[in-house]
């Protein structure tokens, strides 16, 4: 009875600020009974209990496309030689592979890259989807993903965009679906509502799929709305660039409380939504005004510098990492939990927190961690990483939900399997796996169907409309397996 009037109390309570409450739709019921909770069908569909190679193919015996060439310069390939030339789309390398069962493959590439690239691989008539190799010079083996693939024959493409990458062979491999063991609890002391977000994402990932989007903007087109809103901290920092000095006409250096934190307390508080802050970071100092100096190109803030006590950039990060604490704590004070993801695609290079390499980013993202946790005492915060290579993840003990931010070109809507694959061997299957941010949505039911599960994506602004065909955009948004909110 005390259980029942307490549950009772809670609903009335939640009930009078959010149509949305986050246990009501985890369907624990259904999933305690291990019951399917989406309505994605598997027909048929073979699952393999090991790994186990089955078929080495030579890239050199694929038919080439685009000015791929067999090269035998650079020694440590296998077979015949190797495959270049993969500097645009039009270059290709096809292959029929035989199968068994329709069943899920992995497929391993034997390859060497200089530097970074972009490269895609396509199964039979399914969307490309996009490699990031990493660099290495000499040839190494990775995991492309792992792929549906029809009993009997099909057809692999491996198509180029940029980037010098040599090919040298493919290895199909039997492959189980994926075991995950979700960490039970979020890795700092948190709040309850925090916990039951933590407990929400948990809960339905795998199973469903939440829809989001940026700043509290609503999708055109649809009679649902997405659950989840990203906003931004850049503007929140006494380096922001855009502050503007209407006595001389210019931007100047200066905080601007743009409102964002406030919009999101109250979407939060009326709709039920989940607040989301990802932190454009204006550099603290040395860059000029009126620009996007979060940009390495465009600053010359250094890091190494940043990091290291006793400095002024030290300081002047210290300064910024407590203004940013003044907002959450802000949300905190509204019991308002939020998904807190700071120093994104930092492995890029192209922002100044990635600029001089791992160490110094991990050991700037240690200080936010800390001094946000132990200083701060911020208990409303659930840690986001957006970076998939493995020299730049902080760890297990310091991330609850691992992102990728997922830009395969117009129209593409591929389940991505081989950042998803990336993420979970780097997190081991203890972290939920996220689109922070996305171009194209993928094809939901593909994703859940074929082990390719993000517990959400994140559509990057007007990249939503431009390449998503509004036909898309509407079935998303009509799915079953889709999680929203209404208007």
């Amino acid at each position: 009875m005390k259980l029942f009037i307490v549950l009772c109390l809670l609903i009335v309570s939640c009930s009078k600020t959010t149509d949305y409450i986050f246990p009501n739709t985890s369907d624990k019921e259904d999933k305690d009974e291990g019951k399917d909770t989406n309505d994605v069908t598997t027909d048929n569909f073979f699952s393999w209990t090991d790994v186990k190679e089955i078929k080495i193919i030579e890239a050199e015996i694929s038919a080439l496309s685009g000015g791929v060439k067999t090269q035998t310069s650079v020694s440590g390939y296998s077979g015949n030689g190797y495959l270049n030339g993969f500097w645009s789309k039009d270059a290709t390398a096809t292959f029929t592979v035989n199968v068994p069962e329709y069943a899920l493959y992995q497929v391993k590439l034997r390859y060497l890259c200089n530097g970074s690239s972009s490269q895609f691989i396509k199964v039979n008539n399914d969307y490309p989807c996009h490699l990031s190799l990493p660099a290495s010079n000499t040839f190494a083996e990775i995991s492309l993903g792992n792929y549906p693939l029809n009993k009997g024959d099909n057809t692999i493409t491996y198509q180029g965009d940029w980037g010098d990458v040599f090919v040298d062979k493919f290895v199909i491999s039997t492959v189980p679906v994926k075991k995950y063991n979700i960490d039970a609890t979020p890795v700092g002391k948190v709040s309850e509502s925090t916990l039951r977000l933590y407990n929400y994402l948990k809960d339905n990932f795998g199973r469903k799929v939440i829809a989001g989007f940026l700043d509290g903007a609503l999708v055109d087109g649809v009679d649902k709305q997405p659950l989840l809103y990203s906003w931004d901290f850049m503007s929140f920092t006494d380096g922001y660039a855009y502050k503007w000095d209407s006595t001389n006409g210019k931007h100047m250096f200066g905080k601007v409380d743009n409102g964002d934190v406030d919009k999101a307390i109250a979407w939060h508080k009326d709709k039920g939504s989940i607040v989301s802050f990802q932190w454009h970071w204006h550099a603290p100092a040395d860059s000029e005004p009126g620009g996007n100096i979060f940009y390495t190109d465009q600053t010359n803030f250094d890091v190494t510098k940043a990091v290291t006590e006793g400095t002024k950039e030290y300081e002047l990060v210290i300064r910024d990492i407590d203004e940013i604490a003044v907002q959450i704590k802000k949300m905190a004070d509204n019991d308002v939990p939020v998904l807190f993801r700071p120093l994104h695609e930092a492995g890029g290079g192209w922002f100044w927190w990635g600029a001089k390499g791992p160490q110094a980013c991990l050991k700037l993202y240690d200080i936010i961690f800390e001094r946000m946790t132990t200083l701060h005492q911020l208990d409303n915060i659930l840690w986001v990483w957006s970076t998939p290579e493995k020299d730049w993840y902080p760890g297990n003990d310091k991330v609850d939900v691992m992102g990728y931010d997922s830009y395969p070109g117009d129209y593409n809507y591929s389940p991505q399997y081989f950042a998803h694959n990336a993420l979970f061997e780097l997190t081991q299957g203890k972290k939920i796996i996220s689109l922070t941010e996305n171009g194209p949505i993928p094809d939901i039911d593909l994703c859940l169907k074929y082990d390719a599960h993000w517990a959400y994506f994140v559509p990057w602004s007007t990249l939503l409309y431009s390449q998503n065909s509004s036909e898309h955009i509407k079935s998303v948004y009509s799915n079953n397996n889709v999680i929203t909110a209404s208007k």
